[in-house]
């Protein structure tokens, strides 16, 4: 049979402090009743010894008297057993009582007129010669000493009483104390077999149920962790399999089409080959990007040179521009004069990563808006810094926090890749990649001078886009 951890920890406590509280106090109580019939019996006795020693006979106003210093009655008698004074009237049951009990006897209870006592008979010898053997009866009333009982047994019980159910309040407070976030735990756990992996509220104390909260709510980031990465592996899965018969076809005819701007380029004129450069080299850049996807998930070479910013943002530039007339958009740029040379980049990564963001960009900016790349070399730091804004109203608020990772995107028919691509190249080239939103959208590269090698071979190995497909 199933039983709560709050019925283990309750009954038994509670059970185990009820007996000793219990036990207790009838010890206590039953102490009590007997130091009362001590007492009594005590008190008594010292009455009787003071006038079976005095030195004046014992009459009937005598023993009348003794009734209001001891709290009992008192009748004498002499060796032949006949009654000599009393402090009561003479009754036949005073008389059968006084026969009844016998000095050797201890306290008997008795009843007199109705009314009960407990009884003593205590004896005193002769004397001398003169002096006569007498025995002196003493009867306490019982009423009397149920009122002291009571005063005396009384208090240790509702001490005892208000002690039990102290302990069963401290017991159930416990109780609830551990069992109440062991239920929230139990529930939080049902809650993620389920796919629900929000955190529970750690508690202010430093105890054991605080570390198991703390593991709980580990256990959920990493099952929504673990989560997100079989999610985006079965993404990138699919995506896999239908890109990969596509991406050959796209290839081919990327291949084809170059082959005929370049035949239709030595029949042209001198003033359309800028045009068909531009075609050729989108179409150049459009078959790499391809071949790309068909290796993903090999490893693939970073080909680091010394290079100019300049002039890579100047080549990613021309290819965007055509894109920027047809969109109605204004291409700004923010170079300085100068060179700005990066030791060790990868050119056509750097490239690609480039035209990704001004796409991106020329996307957002829409009809009559603009775009603007910027170049900085900052020297404190040692850092490349190359910015890319535009005027559009940035990504929704509910993807902004997670713009770079895969598959996410502000755009109904975007892929979700562009971004977390970019950011992939920056980090093969020791660098990051940032966004920041407020008078325009501002999509920020930072590159060490240096690069990811100061020393060694120019080639880095690298997996293509792990956080891609693998992440």
């Amino acid at each position: 049979m199933r039983r709560s951890l709050r019925s283990q920890i309750l009954y038994p406590f509670a059970g185990l402090t009820a007996a000793a509280i219990v036990a207790v106090s009838v010890a206590v109580a039953w102490g009590a009743a007997a130091g009362v019939d001590a007492r009594i019996e005590a008190h008594v006795r010292s009455a009787a010894d003071v006038l079976l020693n005095a030195g004046f006979p014992l009459t009937d106003a005598v023993l009348a008297q003794t009734r209001g210093l001891a709290g009992a009655e008192f009748v004498c008698t002499d060796s032949a057993g006949e009654i000599t004074a009393s402090g009561l009237p003479v009754t036949a049951s005073i008389r059968l009582a006084v026969e009844d009990i016998r000095p050797s006897e201890a306290r008997r209870e008795v009843r007199l007129d109705g009314v009960d006592f407990l009884g003593w008979s205590i004896a005193r010898p002769a004397r001398n010669a003169v002096d006569r053997a007498v025995t002196l009866h003493v009867f306490y009333p019982q009423e009397q000493r149920r009122l002291l009982l009571r005063e005396a047994i009384w208090p240790p019980l509702w001490i005892g009483t208000a002690a039990l159910l102290f302990a069963i309040i401290i017991s159930y407070v416990l109780a609830a104390r551990i069992g109440r976030p062991i239920a929230a735990v139990r529930e939080h756990f049902a809650k993620l077999a389920a796919g629900d992996y929000a955190s529970l509220a750690v508690p202010q104390r430093d105890d054991e149920v605080r570390d198991l909260v703390t593991a709980a709510n580990t256990l959920a980031k990493r099952l929504e962790e673990r989560d997100l990465a079989v999610r985006r592996a079965a993404r990138a899965s699919l995506l896999g399999q239908l890109s990969g018969g596509l991406c050959h076809h796209l290839r081919n005819a990327a291949a084809g089409a170059k082959l005929a701007l370049q035949l239709h380029r030595r029949r042209c004129r001198e003033g359309d080959a800028e045009s068909l450069d531009v075609a050729l080299r989108q179409l150049d850049f459009a078959e790499q990007y391809v071949q790309r996807l068909l290796t993903l998930g090999k490893p693939q070479p970073l080909k680091l040179e010394r290079a100019d910013l300049r002039d890579v943002a100047a080549d990613a530039l021309s290819l965007i521009d055509p894109a920027c007339r047809h969109k109605n958009v204004e291409l700004r740029r923010d170079v300085p004069p100068t060179p700005v040379v990066a030791e060790q980049v990868d050119r056509e990564q750097l490239r690609q990563l480039l035209v990704n963001l001004l796409l991106n960009a020329v996307d957002a900016a829409g009809d009559a808006g603009w775009v603007e790349l910027s170049i900085a070399n900052d020297d404190k730091d040692g850092l490349l810094r190359i910015g890319v804004a535009d005027s559009g109203p940035g990504p929704p608020p509910e993807v902004q926090a997670r713009l770079f990772e895969p598959f996410v995107t502000g755009k109904p028919d975007g892929i979700g890749l562009g971004l977390a691509a970019a950011r992939y190249i920056a980090q093969l080239h020791g660098g990051t990649m940032t966004y920041a939103r407020r008078d325009a959208t501002r999509f920020e590269l930072v590159l060490p001078r240096v690069g990811p090698q100061s020393q060694g071979d120019s080639k880095v190995e690298a997996n293509s886009e792990p956080d891609l497909l693998t992440s």
